[in-house]
């Protein structure tokens, strides 16, 4: 209810008031496409329950996405004990435009001349514009182009929606990049089971460098590994361009089998001196007894030989030792005189 001043009667009246709506109003009031978000905002007096859509609001804004195209009408009710009020507000929502683009590879190798291709095809749009760092050329709505970039480059697709004036734009980055170098090797390549070998890389340009079965790795090292058979160890690099996998395989090689053992025999210097002791030698030689009525003679015995009559040395023959005749001596020393 509210007071008014009834001229006739000189007294205020009550009489029914409903609410009262100043405004209501979307903000960002351009060409509206599907996807776009918008803020509805009112501002009403003497409401007790403010509705949008048959929705309750409790604050004096509203954010909805459109996603519906055509049309759209939006419901502003404002109530309290003397009535209701309501305010419409209807837009034009236009489908917004699909690109879909690619570029083919979008990675290229610094330095190489590489070529990267374009395709696209768009739909609910009026016109298209194919736009790079140095020119701008109209396209079909459906198409490709072969483009070769001499540094990192974003190709734009550029389009016009259906209201006539709006654009929308869809981005293409290509990058040149340079690919990872590896240098992957083993101490050798071939062994036998159980010894110890040293793997060694050394990579360039990579944005992460594995070892299977090992972890991560840093972008130069070393390792000992002790395979017990045949092993194949995998390095793993990730650069610009992907994944590479570089593979080293230590082969085993079967133990030895030791059938027959040669050892040469030691020479022998041809003046080497040896001693050589001969077995003792025992010679008993019985003297003749002259009995005559002139002389009687007995000769001593020879005695016992107890020693080796020669000396052998191996580098020279031995020289035979002259043993005398013990009774040609004895004829000697009777006749000989």
């Amino acid at each position: 209810m509210a007071l008014v001043y009834n001229e006739q009667t000189g007294d205020f009246d009550d009489i029914p008031s409903p609410p009262i709506i100043r405004s209501f109003r979307i903000d960002n009031a351009v060409a509206y496409y599907t996807g776009d978000e918008i803020t509805l905002k009112w501002n009403i007096d003497a409401a007790n329950h403010i509705y949008i859509d048959g929705e309750e609001q409790y604050a004096t804004s509203l954010t909805r996405t459109l996603d519906a195209d055509g049309t759209i009408e939006f419901l502003l009710k404002a109530t309290n004990g003397d009535g209701v009020s309501e305010r419409r507000i209807s837009i034009n929502v236009f489908k917004r435009p699909t690109i879909a683009a690619t570029a083919t590879p979008n990675v290229l190798h610094r330095g190489q001349n590489e070529q990267s291709v374009i395709r696209w095809s768009i739909t609910d749009a009026l016109s298209a514009e194919l736009r790079s760092s140095n020119q701008t050329s109209a396209i079909e709505l459906d198409g490709e182009k072969t483009i070769s970039p001499s540094d990192d480059e974003v190709i734009r697709i550029e389009v016009t929606g259906l209201d006539g004036t709006r654009k929308f734009t869809h981005p293409l980055p290509i990058l040149l990049r340079d690919g990872a170098n590896v240098v992957f090797k083993a101490s050798r390549q071939f062994s036998y089971p159980n010894l110890p070998i040293k793997l060694s890389w050394d990579v360039t340009n990579a944005q992460s460098v594995t070892i299977e079965d090992f972890g991560d790795q840093p972008a130069s090292g070393t390792m000992e590994v002790t395979p017990g058979e045949n092993t194949t160890y995998a390095l793993k690099v990730i650069d610009a361009f992907g994944e590479q996998r570089h593979t080293l395989t230590i082969r085993m090689m079967p133990l030895p089998i030791i059938k027959e053992l040669w050892v040469p025999a030691p020479k022998v210097e041809e003046n080497l001196g040896l001693k050589y002791k001969a077995p003792q030698l025992s010679i008993h030689v019985p003297t003749p007894i002259f009995d005559n009525p002139l002389a009687q003679l007995r000769l001593p015995e020879i005695t016992h030989q107890t020693k080796s009559p020669f000396l052998v040395k191996l580098d020279r023959p031995a020289k035979p030792k002259k043993r005398k005749n013990p009774f040609k001596t004895l004829f000697s020393y009777f006749f000989d005189k």
